[in-house]
This record gives structure tokens, C-alpha cells and sequence, in this order.
């Protein structure tokens, strides 16, 4: 229902015309959260204005709930196995563990010579 009402009001458009849009745009959908959370099963919106003053008189501490949210996961890390990359599709690979140690003297590096008449 929250969901609705952000919509059909506009405040996507809206709140992504400011430069911290995105931040404020997942506030706002963080609120509509915690709001469907405590009035859907406890009664409405008698249940509703009770927990807002018990959150008014209790510490924030570490309840997961009140953690911010990243607003785009644009700039998150990704890890992806072997098997799920599609190729050179990522700007920085990072892979842990591919190269078991140092060479063997009786296995060298390729070099460019080498790897030329393997080419050709």
C-alpha cells in the first residue's frame, strides 16, 4: 500500500530531482517498511502511533532496522564464481588463489617469442 501511495504521488520523480535523491527515495521506501511492518498484524494505526513513542523513549543501538540502507548497489563489490562470469565483462578481476606458487626451473614463463611461434 505504501508502495502505491510513493508512486501514484510522484516521489520518485521527486526526490530523485535532488542530488541526494537516491538517498532520500530509500529513506522514504525504508520508512514505508518499518511502518507496514507495525501496523499490519498489531491493529492499525493505534498499534502504529503506540510503537512510535516506544521508539521515541528507547536508544537506537544496533537494531537492525534502524541500519541505513545503501540507496544503489551501482558502486557495490560482486562476487561471482568461475562458472557464473560470462568473460572479460568486468573493468577489475580480482582471483585469489589461481597461481598455487612459485614455477618449477623445469617450467618457465612463456615469453613473448614462445608465445609468438605458438601463434603462428
Amino acid at each position: 500500500m505504501f508502495r502505491k501511495l510513493v508512486a501514484n504521488e510522484g516521489f520518485h520523480q521527486r526526490l530523485l530531482t535532488y542530488t541526494d535523491g537516491e538517498r532520500r527515495l530509500t529513506n522514504v521506501l525504508h520508512l514505508g517498511e518499518l511502518l507496514q511492518v507495525q501496523a499490519g498484524p498489531r491493529g492499525g494505526i493505534t498499534a502504529l502511533l503506540k510503537w512510535f513513542n516506544h521508539q521515541r523513549d528507547i536508544p537506537t543501538g544496533d537494531q537492525d532496522e534502524w541500519l541505513l540502507r545503501l540507496e544503489s548497489d551501482a558502486d557495490r563489490v560482486r562476487i561471482v564464481t568461475i562458472h557464473a562470469s560470462k568473460g572479460l565483462e568486468y573493468p577489475v578481476v580480482f582471483c585469489p588463489f589461481t597461481f598455487g606458487g612459485e614455477l618449477r626451473v623445469s617450467q618457465k614463463a612463456p615469453s613473448f617469442s614462445t608465445m609468438r611461434k605458438a601463434i603462428a
